[in-house]
């Protein structure tokens, strides 16, 4: 795919921001998610973790890589007035994905058949199914409440405000 079959995609990305911003999301998603997959197969893999415990670390991974691109990249224009509430706020909705995807993953390695090889597959497809199920939710929440643009009245706002002031109605 050439430079000029890429100029229509681009150029749509101008013209409609909310693509740009899904578009970072999913790429954002990408990294965080060969991250944490990753590091789930890495420590699981070699037997130094249970699939629970396997699945916090692999989560805590990903997430701190997703919190800097979401911040800077896909939210840039976001409320930066409680830098330490939001960062906070972002990984108690971490934590608690992580909770799920460590039970889930935890299930999914207690019922899998025996031998490490289908242990490991099975918990590598559950940490993800969860985390795909969970993708949906998270951007909606980031979009509405933790990365809400600031709120800034604009001058003709403030025109309005003064003039409805200054005639003394109430």
């Amino acid at each position: 795919m050439g430079v000029t079959t890429l100029a229509p995609v681009l150029h749509s990305f101008d013209r409609h921001p909310g693509l740009r911003r899904w578009w970072r999301y999913a790429l954002t998603s990408v990294v965080a998610t060969l991250v944490s997959e990753t590091t789930l197969l890495l420590v699981y893999g070699s037997g130094l973790l249970t699939a629970s415990v396997a699945a916090i670390v692999a989560s805590l991974a990903g997430t701190a890589p997703s919190y800097a691109m979401s911040r800077y990249w896909i939210w840039p224009e976001a409320d930066r007035r409680r830098p330490v509430r939001q960062a906070l706020a972002y990984w108690c909705i971490s934590l608690a994905c992580m909770a799920v995807a460590s039970a889930a993953t935890g299930w999914a390695a207690a019922h899998a058949q025996t031998g490490r090889l289908a242990h490991l597959v099975v918990v590598g497809a559950a940490y993800l199914v969860v985390y795909g199920l969970l993708w949906m939710v998270k951007f909606l929440l980031y979009q509405a409440w933790l990365f809400k643009a600031e709120a800034r009245a604009t001058s003709s706002q403030h025109d309005e405000v003064f003039e409805h002031l200054a005639s003394g109605s109430p």
